[in-house]
């Protein structure tokens, strides 16, 4: 289309692509948590606390799938918790959040963890329907092959 007709054509229709651009640039403020802990560099550029982050972070972003890096989400008792990713399912426009639990072996890390996914069913977060999570001790390390495959069935990608 010639540059004069072009400026009164207006778009009825976003595509996959503006969606997610308009999506992922939302501001927030970042979790306060020990920033000084994010010290793992993910291939968008980002800062992350652990290698398994950045292995999901930059499977999300090979996948084209949209993500937010702890997004604040205020709970159902009011507390503001940070889960790892927030993703957007493109099809559905469906906000799934992602939690990786990686100290599985620490039996104070598994209490808080279970107290988390407690938290999140209360606040109508729920795995299978909005939330997804992977998880790690130190003898069973990050199902990379299984992770990848769970993020494509439940929130498609540039291969589904």
């Amino acid at each position: 289309m010639i540059p004069e007709r072009k400026k009164f054509v207006i778009q009825y229709i976003s595509t996959s692509d503006l969606i997610a651009k308009g999506w992922q640039s939302k501001t927030f403020k970042p979790n306060p948590y020990k920033p000084e802990k994010k010290i793992f560099d993910t291939r968008r550029g980002e800062k992350v606390r652990s290698k398994s982050e950045a292995i999901i972070a930059d499977t999300l972003y090979e996948f084209g799938i949209p993500y937010r890096y702890e997004y604040p989400v205020k709970m159902a008792n009011g507390e503001i918790r940070y889960p790892d990713f927030m993703l957007l399912n493109l099809k559905t426009k469906q906000e799934i959040y992602f939690e990786h639990f990686g100290r599985m072996g620490d039996a104070g890390y598994r209490m808080d963890a279970m107290e988390k996914m407690d938290l999140y069913r209360a606040s109508g977060i729920y795995p299978g329907k909005n939330l997804i999570f992977t998880y790690e001790t130190e003898e069973k390390p990050l199902d990379i092959k299984g992770m990848r495959k769970m993020l494509l069935e439940n929130c498609g990608g540039a291969f589904s």
